[in-house]
C-alpha cells in the first residue's frame, strides 16, 4: 500500500550504493508517471496522496533532478562493486527514459527552472541508451541531444552532425520530431502545428499500439512525452498554444 512520497536516500558512508538510488527513483517513476498520465487524461485516483496528480508530477521531476545531479554521483558503487566518479557515472548509467519523462512533466507544469536544469544533461559524451522497454535508437538519442543543445543556444558542427544523422536514417520517430523542432526554432506556429500533428498521428498508430489487446497497453502511453515537450516549448518561446485537432490534443499533458 502506497502511503506517501519519501525523501531521496542519503548515505552514511562515503560511497553511495547505486541500487539504493535506483530503487528510490524507479519507485517514484513507477507510481508518479502513471498517476500523472491518468490525471492528464482526466482520471482521478481516489487515494489520499495520489488524487493530487500534479504533485505526483512534481515528485517525479524532483526524483529525476536527484538522479542526474544528486551528490551520490560523486562516488557511487555500481553493480559488480566497481566505484564510479561523477564523470564515469555519467558515461555508464542509463538516462533517456528518466530524462524524457521528467522534461515532459516539468514543461507541462511550467516549471521552467527544473526544465532548464534537465536540459543541461544531454551531451555528445553520453552513450546511446535504448530506454526501459522503449527500443530507442542512436537517432532517438541524437534527437534528444540535438534538441537540448539547440535549446541551450549551442551551434556548430557537433549540433549540425546530430541533425544530419537524423536526416540520413530512416527512423520515423526522430525524423518527424526533428521536423517539428525545426519549425519551433524557426518560430513558425502554423508549420509546427502541421509537423507536430504528423508526429502525433504516428505516435498514436505506432507507439500507443491501438491494435494491441487493451490489457497490454500502458496508461501512461496515452500521453506523448516528446509531443508534449514541443507543445509546451512553443508556449515558452512565445508561439502560444499550438492548435491541434482534439483527437491529437488529448495526447498533450496540460495540467
Amino acid at each position: 500500500m502506497f502511503k506517501g512520497w519519501s525523501s531521496p536516500p542519503h548515505s552514511p558512508e562515503e560511497v553511495f550504493n547505486f541500487l539504493v538510488v535506483e530503487q528510490y527513483v524507479g519507485t517514484v517513476h513507477l507510481i508518479a508517471s502513471r498517476t500523472f498520465a491518468m490525471g492528464a487524461l482526466g482520471y482521478t485516483i481516489e487515494h489520499p496522496v495520489l488524487r493530487d496528480w500534479r504533485e505526483a508530477g512534481r515528485q517525479l521531476v524532483a526524483a529525476d533532478l536527484y538522479y542526474f545531479f544528486g551528490p551520490w554521483r560523486a562516488k557511487v558503487r555500481y553493480f559488480g562493486g566497481k566505484v564510479f566518479n561523477r564523470k564515469q557515472a555519467r558515461a555508464k548509467l542509463k538516462w533517456i527514459s528518466y530524462y524524457r519523462a521528467a522534461l515532459m512533466t516539468a514543461l507541462s507544469l511550467s516549471d521552467w527552472k527544473s526544465a532548464d536544469r534537465l536540459l543541461e544533461w544531454p551531451g555528445p559524451d553520453l552513450n546511446d541508451d535504448e530506454g526501459k522497454g522503449e527500443n530507442l535508437t542512436a537517432e532517438d538519442n541524437g534527437y534528444q541531444i540535438w534538441l537540448a543543445m539547440r535549446l541551450r543556444g549551442e551551434s556548430g558542427s557537433e549540433v549540425d552532425d546530430r541533425r544530419d544523422l537524423i536526416s540520413r536514417h530512416s527512423r520515423q520517430r526522430p525524423k518527424l520530431l526533428a521536423l517539428a523542432a525545426d519549425a519551433l526554432f524557426a518560430g513558425e506556429p502554423d508549420q509546427l502545428a502541421k509537423t507536430l500533428a504528423d508526429y502525433l498521428k504516428f505516435y498514436r498508430q505506432r507507439e500507443i499500439g491501438l491494435g494491441r489487446d487493451p490489457g497490454e497497453r500502458l496508461v501512461r502511453d496515452g500521453i506523448s512525452p516528446d509531443g508534449t515537450v514541443l507543445w509546451h516549448l512553443a508556449r515558452r518561446r512565445g508561439l502560444g498554444e499550438i492548435k491541434l485537432p482534439q483527437e491529437l490534443m488529448i495526447m498533450i499533458a496540460r495540467p
